[in-house]
């Protein structure tokens, strides 16, 4: 990786929106951060997608950086760190899901016809559920429960606390449930 003193020149240009400093930031940053993240994620392509996102947040957030209280690498090197920890739980997660939902789904199949209006029934009744929500909860359910983001990963993407995103999310589980019980 670079000199600190170049490396913090850039996050102060990126940080006043300049996209040519991104653009080399990126360059001189990224094959330390994909290192960093490779050891976590121990997968080239989800590695590769939490540099993606760490340098998103990165564009994001370098005006905030203050290099007196931590090196740039460090700062860079931590932000791809706690991407990629993100994405392996995230991951984790939805593997976790899909193999319940799997052996769920497995164990009551015997017509295999039927099951799939069921499911399309289904589908479409939570779908007309999820347009009773308000705007701002269905983007935190979406991003959470759809796209398989952590509530980390919302809170970034929504720029809105962490707290923020887990109130909608609770808040429209609360609508859904209740509006299951009444249809």
């Amino acid at each position: 990786m670079a000199e600190p003193l170049r490396l913090e020149a850039l996050i102060r240009r990126v940080g006043s929106g300049d996209r040519d400093a991104f653009a080399e930031l990126y360059d001189l940053a990224a094959p330390q951060m994909l290192a960093v993240t490779r050891r976590v994620c121990r997968d080239n392509a989800l590695a590769e997608e939490a540099v993606q996102e760490a340098l998103l947040n990165v564009w994001q957030t370098a005006s905030a950086y203050q290099p007196g209280r931590v090196r740039p690498q460090a700062w860079l090197c931590t932000i791809a760190h706690r991407r990629a920890v993100d994405l392996v739980r995230s991951e984790s997660a939805r593997r976790l899901r899909e193999e319940r939902s799997g052996v769920h789904f497995e164990s009551r199949i015997a017509d295999p016809v039927g099951e799939v209006i069921d499911l399309t029934e289904e589908h479409r009744d939570v779908s007309e559920r999820l347009l009773n929500l308000t705007d701002l909860q269905r983007e935190a359910i979406e991003l959470t429960h759809y796209r398989g983001h952590t509530y980390d990963e919302a809170a970034d993407l929504l720029d809105i606390p962490v707290n923020t995103v887990k109130t909608r999310v609770r808040d429209a589980v609360i609508r859904l449930r209740r509006g299951m019980e009444i249809g």
